[in-house]
């Protein structure tokens, strides 16, 4: 079956520089080895800048990757995955927009070629 790339980009602080508690990084971690068997964290501090409404924002943030089967059932893992980070906290947004809006960024990437034993 093919593999599909998930890629987790998570702000390490909120939007008004508190850190984000690293239980909930924890806690995520662990979602996802229980899910999926494993993970991979990037631990150098992934930076992003963007402008919103002539604001400019910049994050500093975590990347978890995972690769699985390419199935619905994973698919809708990831979307469902996603809302529990949007509750958790692990996202924040620019002030006066909805939580939606940025903080999370989830990417998947169908053409990936893994090895079966990986």
């Amino acid at each position: 079956m093919r593999k599909r790339r998930y890629e987790t980009l998570l702000p390490l602080k909120y939007n008004d520089g508190r850190p984000i508690d690293e239980d909930l990084f924890e806690q995520t971690r662990e979602e996802l080895v229980a899910q999926f068997g494993g993970l991979s964290v990037q631990t150098n501090v992934v930076r992003g800048i963007w402008v919103h409404e002539g604001a400019r924002y910049e994050d500093e943030l975590l990347r978890y990757v995972v690769d699985v089967d390419d199935s619905p059932r994973n698919e809708q893992f990831f979307v469902s995955f996603k809302e529990t980070l949007l509750k958790n906290g692990l996202v924040a947004a620019p002030p006066g927009e909805p939580v939606l809006a940025h903080g999370l960024t989830m990417r998947a990437d169908r053409a990936l070629q893994v090895p079966s034993n990986h």
